[in-house]
């Protein structure tokens, strides 16, 4: 089921909607405000899945209030506007300042509606599950970080021991490689839209997890070519070693 809050002040236009979406045949749940004031309260507590407003409302438009949302702190929801103009500019701007989609206000296409409705609360879901995982990310860096930190100030408290050093350096890079491995197939994977399911914001955002996380990863090699280059060092040693006592027995 679909819980629907429609703002709107023309109960003819409440009532259109709502038959229109009726005749679709599925399960919407519609509760109605007709200011924007009366909206934002009752959004306070209510909990529904997408917002159906009208743009020019009697107390603002739905720029001002998707900015009301914001300066609030309202639990963020899709919004789809219904708007009477065409105006390309309005509309990218009502995208950028947080709607996910809009309809041109006039003859109601139930089937058109609904799809509006279900592609924005989609978006809205995509998004949120990238900025969870921009969260997890961030995260990961922090901790990688302190792990990094970590790794080089105990490289320079065990300097005696090398064998132990390069051991130590090797499993935390093993163990680092894998859950990095898996955040750039995700990230890879979201940059691969093709179904153009992302909107520009979305894709930056795809794009700074897939770049973080490749500069992650390169820490990590690093880390690598240093365990590597240790345990260069010393076989050289060892073998000097063995060169020297052999000389001596000579």
């Amino acid at each position: 089921m679909i819980k629907l809050f429609h703002i709107e002040d023309d109960e003819a236009h409440r009532v259109l909607v709502s038959r229109a979406l009726a005749g679709t045949g599925a399960d919407v749940e519609i509760t109605s405000a007709t200011t924007g004031v009366d909206a934002l309260a009752e959004l306070r507590t209510f909990r529904c899945d997408c917002i159906l407003s009208d743009f020019h409302l009697p107390d603002m438009t739905a720029l001002e209030l998707l900015e009301q949302f914001k300066n609030q702190q309202l639990p963020i929801v899709p919004m789809v506007v219904m708007t009477g103009r065409t105006d390309q500019a309005l509309a990218v701007e009502m995208l950028e300042r947080g709607a996910q989609d809009y309809v041109v206000k006039g003859s109601v296409d139930g089937e058109l509606l609904l799809r509006s409705i279900r592609y924005s609360i989609q978006r809205h879901q995509l998004s949120l599950e990238i900025q969870k995982t921009n969260r997890q990310l961030v995260e990961k860096s922090r901790v990688l970080e302190e792990q990094k930190a970590e790794i080089l100030d105990k490289a320079n408290r065990l300097e005696s021991s090398e064998r132990y050093r390069t051991d130590f350096l090797r499993a935390v890079s093993n163990n680092l490689r894998n859950p990095m491995n898996s955040l750039l197939s995700l990230s890879e994977a979201l940059c691969d839209d093709d179904n153009e399911n992302l909107d520009d914001r979305q894709r930056q955002y795809v794009a700074a997890i897939r770049d973080s996380g490749k500069a992650l990863l390169s820490s990590i090699e690093e880390i690598e070519l240093l365990a590597l280059s240790r345990r260069a060092e010393r076989s050289d040693q060892s073998t000097t070693t063995r060169a020297e006592t052999g000389q001596r027995r000579l």
